[in-house]
């Protein structure tokens, strides 16, 4: 945490600026000697980038991204493929582990990583659309850096995310068990898809 430094907007006032005359554009903190910046009022956004927002903002509530949810249609079509001898077992553990999957208490730290990587811009970004291969690469600093998600919470994007908030104690090993369970279920989706389990259930 001590590469990162909030911006204490009382102390430096710092004057906000206009696109079209009316889409108000404030500093919102500094990482590693850059100022990342993000429209003033989350509702009135720019197109571009407020379609991108509400995309990761959907994955983010419903602790599913695109990825997960298309193997996971993927995986149950491939059970239901074959009329004769349709697998109940693995469409039942299929149907749980997307249950459990949408049940996780908090937010999956990648997604809030991707959504903060449409709301925060640096100025050699364009506030009017998300460039994706500037938002990857700003996703893997954060996720190389580390407490991205801690931090996160002292910004504006708190106000955002309510279900961004952490338990008062070991909130560092909450969010790496969050994120194992995350990666469990999609590996387990992708056995499924992949025919793995059912191979290993005809051994036993």
């Amino acid at each position: 945490m001590k590469y990162l430094k909030i911006l204490l907007a009382k102390l430096r006032k710092p004057k906000p600026y206009l696109l079209d005359g009316k889409f108000e554009i404030v500093p919102a903190f500094d990482w590693e000697g850059k100022t990342y910046y993000m429209h003033k009022d989350p509702l009135n956004t720019l197109a571009g980038r407020g379609m991108t927002a509400l995309v990761f903002m959907e994955e983010l509530l419903m602790r599913c991204d695109a990825s997960f949810l298309r193997d996971y249609v993927l995986a149950q079509e491939k059970i239901l493929s074959n009329s004769k001898s349709i697998n109940i077992t693995e469409l039942v553990k299929l149907n749980l582990l997307l249950k459990e999957r949408t049940e996780l208490l908090i937010a999956v730290p990648k997604h809030v990583l991707k959504f903060a990587s449409v709301v925060f811009f640096t100025k050699d970004e364009s506030p009017y659309r998300y460039d994706f291969k500037a938002g990857q690469e700003k996703i893997r600093k954060w996720e190389a850096a580390g407490d991205m998600y801690a931090f996160f919470l002292q910004t504006p994007l708190k106000d955002l995310i309510p279900s961004l908030a952490l338990p008062e104690t070991n909130s560092k090993q909450y969010l790496e068990v969050v994120s194992r369970i995350d990666a469990l279920l999609f590996k387990q989706v992708r056995d499924i898809l992949s025919g793995k389990t059912s191979s290993q259930d005809t051994k036993k």
